[in-house]
């Protein structure tokens, strides 16, 4: 980035012909010594940033005039906030949420597309549109490693990622001052995104094993006849090898996130969108998107490896026991953003923003009540005619119990090795006590905790219990109180209905977990 005085110029950069365009503007100076003609980014401190065919110029405003329809007013205090990241979120859901940020504050927003590709630029205005700039938000979409990239050399507030930072690349935003990018104040999950394995709506299969997909994108199974389809090729549909969708894709199928990296014969699309189209338009293909990319494709139901059908659900998304789900991160510096970037991350945390993040196709943090009926699947797990006599009696007691409650999709999962709620769990526990603010005098709230299979049942269903336990006592201190009209108890049921299986790290992670289970008065 090149940052112009005018004491350093002797010459003229750039004669300005007449403005074209309605974001390009014109700085000059009196003495000829400037003369730039580029796209208005920002006005900062004392500085235009303008954009041009030299790239980003950084021009001291002292001595300089500014000309265009895009120039602020000399009163203007118009900060512009930068976002750099995951194209799965820059695309539609922050344009959106920018609207929707912009409607909170009573103003109006004009979105569009700047010279540089995958980007945009969503400008707020007042009084509905009808006054003056109140917050510029430029949005470039890329990967998610431009994300952390971004953060580290301070060129974007905000940093979109599909999927949580590494732990060097944490390391690296520490040693550059960023401060700590797992905090509470610089991580934040704000929505999460199933991802589809998808073929044409035509295509008369409905559902594949993990097995089948793995043969499907390693070439071992190569015609739909060979998984009780019709008699055609099959033609798989892949991502470029930097994509974060791609990575958390083969992580979930392969256990590897670079699985995928010798497959061929594949055509390689480098977005969702493309990968939409490119699956409705060939009778035979087969490919794996975002659910907000979804479009005329239709989605499998996915069979674990221990029989276990996933179903791409609202419910089974904000649980997060779908087998491909991501969750989707804005995360920021310790230092370097400004009062416009804070406005937004707060607003996109808000429940005001979960209709905005539905509209774009995403999973929002809302909680969802689900009736536990006798004939659900998780009951048919505990009507396991071959556990042993001693495990029936805690499946039955189960089952007793279950179905005189109803499940909350706030599920509260462990930090690896740790008995501490995970990232989500922080989220997450504010928006349970805000749900519970509403129901009635009297109702019963139950904290029912889960481990995988490890270890002995009883050791397993005491853990359980140990856990639950403990996350009742955070929420009593969390609540203090409050919430008195409530009756809190806690169990746990061990090993029992788990789901997913627990033959990986994911999948037993997946099964340690609270569950809230809610039962309000006859």
């Amino acid at each position: 980035m090149k940052k112009i005085h005018k004491l350093f110029l002797s010459t003229t950069l750039l004669v300005a012909p007449a403005l074209a365009q309605a974001d390009t503007v014109r700085l000059f100076s009196e003495n000829n010594n400037i003369d730039i003609q580029g796209e208005f980014l920002e006005l900062s401190e004392g500085t235009y940033v303008i954009r041009t065919a030299l790239g980003d110029l950084h021009i001291s405003a002292e001595g300089v005039r500014c000309e265009g329809n895009a120039c602020p007013s000399e009163k203007s205090d118009v900060q512009t906030v930068v976002l750099r990241g995951s194209s799965t979120i820059g695309q539609t859901l922050i344009p959106l949420l920018v609207e929707g940020y912009a409607a909170e504050q009573e103003g109006a927003v004009d979105v569009k597309p700047t010279q540089s590709g995958n980007e945009t630029l969503a400008i707020i205005s007042a009084n509905a549109g009808f006054g003056d700039e109140i917050g510029r938000y430029l949005v470039h979409s890329s990967a998610t490693v431009d994300a952390f990239t971004a953060l580290e050399y301070q060129t974007a507030q905000i940093g979109m990622a599909s999927r949580r930072i590494s732990r060097d690349e944490a390391r690296v935003l520490r040693d550059a001052d960023a401060g700590n990018m797992i905090s509470p104040s610089q991580e934040h999950i704000f929505a999460l995104d199933s991802m589809l394995v998808v073929v044409h709506p035509d295509n008369p299969v409905r559902s594949l094993s993990m097995e089948q997909i793995r043969e499907i994108f390693t070439g071992s199974i190569n015609n739909w006849n060979q998984v009780g389809g019709e008699d055609a090729p099959i033609v798989v549909i892949d991502r470029e090898g930097w994509s974060a969708t791609r990575k958390t894709f083969s992580e979930a199928i392969f256990g590897d996130p670079d699985a995928l990296k010798g497959l061929r014969n594949a055509i390689i699309v480098d977005d969702g969108e493309h990968a939409a189209s490119s699956v409705s338009d060939e009778l035979g293909a087969i490919g794996y998107l975002s659910h907000a990319n979804r479009r005329a494709t239709q989605p499998l139901t996915l069979i674990s490896d221990c029989g276990l059908a996933m179903s791409p659900d609202s419910f089974s998304a904000r649980t997060e026991e779908y087998g491909l789900l991501q969750r989707l991160y804005l995360y920021n510096r310790e230092n370097g953003h400004n009062p416009a970037s804070t406005g937004f991350l707060d607003y996109a945390l808000s429940e005001a923003a979960d209709p905005i993040i539905q509209k774009a196709g995403f999973f929002d943090l809302q909680i969802e009540v689900k009736t536990q009926a006798p004939d659900s699947g998780r009951a048919s797990q505990l009507n396991d005619p071959t556990a042993d006599s001693y495990e029936r009696r805690f499946m039955e007691e189960m089952l007793a119990e279950m179905v005189e409650y109803d499940r909350l999709s706030t599920t509260f999962r462990f930090q690896t090795g740790s008995s501490r709620i995970d990232e989500r769990g922080r989220t997450d526990m504010a928006r349970l006590v805000t749900f519970l603010e509403d129901v009635p005098e009297g109702s019963e709230v139950l904290f029912v905790g889960f481990t995988d299979d490890v270890g002995t049942f009883d050791a397993n269903r005491k853990l359980s219990l140990q856990r639950s336990e403990s996350v009742l006592a955070e929420m009593r201190e969390f609540v203090g109180d409050d919430l008195s009209q409530i009756t809190w108890r806690s169990t746990g049921y061990g090993e029992l209905a788990p789901l997913q299986c627990n033959t990986g790290n994911k999948g037993r992670g997946i099964n340690r977990r609270v569950e809230i289970w809610l039962r309000s008065p006859a």
